[in-house]
């Protein structure tokens, strides 16, 4: 199961080996899907994107260490109903 960066120690990080270990960094934006879908979707779904990608990497890859970093909303639209 992927480590979740947000919820490890400065001693943990420290403690990870730097040669298997694989960070993961999911991004999307925030933007209107309609009434229906909250404008954070893409990002929650990101987020699992990387949690799912993680732990396929480490029962394939022995040894090896997955850390999925905090979700990052690195974009908007602005041509949104919402008024995002």
């Amino acid at each position: 199961m992927p480590l979740e960066l947000s919820l490890l120690t400065d001693t943990e990080i420290r403690g990870l080996d730097r040669a298997k270990t694989l960070i993961l960094f999911p991004v999307g934006p925030f933007e209107s899907h309609g009434p229906h879908i909250p404008v954070g979707a893409d990002l929650a779904e990101a987020l699992e994107l990387c949690r799912r990608t993680g732990a396929r990497i480490e029962m394939a890859i022995k040894g090896w260490t997955a850390v999925v970093a905090p979700a990052a909303p690195l974009g908007i639209d602005s041509n949104s109903a919402s008024g995002l």
